[in-house]
């Protein structure tokens, strides 16, 4: 009897043992292999390259509508063209997927825990979880060109309290303070000094 007592004791601590260490696993950090399965189910780089191809694009549309107003002969236009191409390759270089992949990696190592990824996965496998990725290029580009329009809009404002500030900055660097009474650590002038000094 002892010994039956003993071994169900020992069961108890054991099953004791591995639930805590499965509440432990899925509070902690989540494994690499588990993000890289968010990754892979969002098709993330698949979006970042549509992202890169609609910025393309936006930067495209920018410069033509800045030299609208001035028109451009062929050498200016490729030499505008040229421009946007490096300035597309500069971006790229800067969001460059393998690189992009350890950093992100990173932040959800440090951000989640190995249960919060395993819900995320739970959801985007879902039905409506692979509607929201499907959209989501969709959700980026409308969000970008409202984004656009309102700077679009807001950038005279900006434009205009600069020039306002600049202007009152100058009025008040003109305004001289009026002279005050000496004080106490300030040196006596010459001609007071001789009033006051003993003949």
């Amino acid at each position: 009897m002892p010994v039956q007592k003993l071994r169900l004791g020992l069961t108890a601590l054991v099953l004791s043992a591995a639930a805590a260490a499965a509440m432990a696993a899925q509070s902690g950090p989540p494994s690499d292999e588990s993000i890289r399965k968010i990754f892979a189910v969002t098709h993330l780089s698949s979006i970042l390259d549509t992202y890169m191809a609609q910025m393309k694009t936006s930067m495209r549309a920018g410069m033509q509508q800045a030299t609208a107003s001035k028109p451009l002969n062929d050498r200016q236009r490729q030499i505008m063209d040229d421009m946007g191409d490096k300035m597309v390759a500069l971006v790229q270089e800067q969001l460059d997927w393998p690189d992009l992949e350890a950093q992100i990696t990173q932040v959800y190592r440090e951000s989640y825990t190995q249960k919060d990824v395993d819900a995320m996965l739970a959801f985007y496998r879902s039905p409506t979880g692979q509607k929201v990725i499907a959209k989501q290029p969709q959700v980026m580009q409308q969000m970008s060109q409202y984004a656009m329009s309102r700077m679009k809009d807001l950038l005279p404002k900006l434009q205009q309290l600069q020039r306002d500030t600049a202007a009152q900055l100058k009025a008040a660097a003109s305004d001289s303070p009026a002279p005050d009474a000496a004080s106490p650590g300030e040196a006596v002038p010459p001609a007071q000094a001789g009033e006051d000094s003993p003949k």
